[in-house]
């Protein structure tokens, strides 16, 4: 994304999310990233809540003045289909996101505002109880694969 709000196709499409190393060990891919492009990086971290070992970096982290965060209420505090989400970026970049919002899409209703700025004020100990969740759903499908699908 360029400093006018556009996708620009030389820019590499690199999908931080997809890396195996999206802890802080790979926060080097990041900055390498950051360096090469001369506009914006747009990320969507929908899943960085999602974690069992070692947080993932946030791009905010390592390049703020040049990104465009993308967060979703979806996956952490278990909001399907109200497709309520929030992004962080600076100033230009934002006004250019509003005013395509704007002409492109109608209105998160109300009362899922409210309810999103509330989960926000929750959000570290909802994304704990929903990363204990997945884990243990996980845990216990490998368990009862292993059981009735990989016998030794």
């Amino acid at each position: 994304m360029d400093a006018e709000g556009r996708c620009n196709s030389r820019l590499p499409d690199t999908k931080l999310s997809e890396q195996p190393d999206r802890s802080s060990s790979g926060e080097k891919l990041v900055k390498e990233l950051c360096e090469k492009t001369s506009g914006y990086i747009l990320s969507d971290e929908t899943y960085i809540d999602i974690h069992f070992d070692k947080k993932p970096i946030s791009i905010i982290d390592v390049c703020f003045d040049r990104c465009a965060l993308i967060y979703s209420f979806s996956k952490t505090f278990a909001y399907p289909s109200l497709r309520l989400r929030y992004v962080v970026a600076p100033r230009e970049i934002v006004k250019k996101i509003v005013e395509f919002i704007r002409a492109t899409i109608t209105c998160v209703p109300a009362f899922i505002q409210k309810a999103g700025v509330t989960a926000l004020d929750l959000r570290k100990e909802v994304a704990e109880k929903t990363r204990n969740i997945i884990r243990a759903r996980a845990e216990t499908f490998v368990k009862h694969l292993d059981k009735n699908f990989f016998h030794t």
